[in-house]
């Protein structure tokens, strides 16, 4: 018998890379890669160090895990990487982090990795 929701989803991330995504550029220290991810913005909480909730501009990337290679080697995205991307003449930086009580990353079973960041700054070209 088929797997019908697995092929599904499989079609599914096939197209979001296909139709739905933009270049951006993954840094982790002085390496760099240009990946293709689809962006979604909008609000978070995350829990600073003294334990205090504030809510954050948050950004959302969506790769393929396969593609994230650093070093010649598969990679995860870590705290403190940094994303960034051009829109509408703007470039947009962001970091990466874990959201409140959670991780840096969330990956599927289609192998598509959520990276969860916060919003650095956005500079005009």
């Amino acid at each position: 018998m088929s797997d019908f929701l697995g092929s599904g989803m499989d079609w599914l991330a096939g197209q979001r890379h296909a139709h739905l995504t933009r270049s951006v550029t993954y840094w982790r220290g002085g390496e760099s890669i240009e990946l293709s991810a689809s962006v979604f913005r909008g609000q978070a909480e995350v829990q600073t160090a003294d334990g205090v909730f504030v809510a954050i501009q948050a950004v959302e990337f969506l790769i393929r895990a396969e593609d994230l290679v650093l070093s010649g080697a598969a990679a995860r995205p870590a705290a403190g990487d940094r994303i960034e991307y051009t829109r509408a003449g703007w470039t947009v930086s962001c970091e990466v982090l874990a959201l409140a009580g959670g991780a840096v990353f969330v990956r599927d079973d289609s192998g598509t990795v959520r990276i969860h960041t916060k919003l650095i700054s956005e500079v005009e070209q």
